[in-house]
């Protein structure tokens, strides 16, 4: 299968994939993480993660071994592919067993990149142990915010005044950094121009920012790039569950359409 990472992940950054993720990964690690601007995703089927790996070999895995199969069998799991040579090779197992000689099988013996992660009560150092393994693995890359792109203009509007008059929108991608648009209609926005109170409604979750214009996308007069100035820390909460939930989309589709 022809692999979906030809972009130089030291560029673009790794995907970040949590396989039978423990609740506290689901419910709070995953915020974490993508406040720090990695891309992540769960999977619910270790069969079809198997052809995921094929599909996207740069990216990162961290394996839920306290969960569906047994120990031995997690064990062949996990040879199986480190064993393919055109497979997610950057592994790391997530576990509340803190037993020294299975950590020694995976440390020493498979010698997993990517860490023997013994989940810790405390959420702050769970939280510290998988950031500084994924920046030690240089998950992010040299890309400084995690963007959705190609979005639905049924579910992306934006609205805002210029020069007393009312203008819609559909946002056709995005971060906590700025934005691209698209406008209805025609409207010649200058370059450098400051547009306040723009009225976002990502998915039906309303945000408000404001920002600069600094940019015309393929020379369009109707297609705008925008940087954000002084977003608060609640539109960026917002703007950073859009982009997750978008992404974590898109991926199951993909993941659905696996034989």
């Amino acid at each position: 299968m022809k692999t979906a990472d030809n972009e130089n992940p030291l560029i673009m950054g790794r995907k970040v994939f949590f396989l039978y993720p423990h609740s506290v990964i689901q419910n709070d690690m995953i915020t974490i993480l993508i406040n720090h601007e990695y891309e992540v995703y769960t999977v619910n089927d270790h069969e079809k993660m198997l052809k995921i790996a094929k599909y996207f070999p740069e990216s990162i895995l961290f394996i839920n071994i306290d969960n569906k199969l047994s120990e031995e069998e997690w064990e062949s799991y996990i040879v199986t592919l480190l064993n393919n040579k055109d497979t997610i090779s950057r592994i790391g197992i997530l576990t509340y067993n803190k037993d020294k000689n299975l950590a020694k099988k995976y440390l020493m013996d498979m010698m997993l990149p990517c860490g023997f992660i013994v989940l810790s009560l405390s959420f702050e150092q769970s939280a510290a142990t998988i950031l500084k393994m994924l920046m030690v693995n240089e998950a992010k890359g040299r890309r400084k915010f995690l963007r959705a792109s190609a979005l639905d203009s049924d579910n992306t509007k934006l609205n805002f005044k210029y020069n007393g008059l009312l203008y819609t929108g559909n946002v056709t991608d995005i971060s906590v950094a700025g934005m691209a648009f698209s406008i209805d209609y025609d409207i010649d926005i200058q370059i450098n121009t400051h547009l306040d109170d723009i009225q976002l409604q990502l998915k039906g979750i309303i945000c408000r920012v404001s920002g600069v214009i600094v940019a015309r996308r393929d020379g369009n007069e109707g297609n705008f790039v925008l940087i954000f100035k002084d977003t608060d820390d609640l539109s960026k909460i917002k703007i950073h569950n859009f982009i997750y939930n978008t992404l974590q989309k898109n991926m199951q589709n993909k993941i659905n359409m696996l034989k």
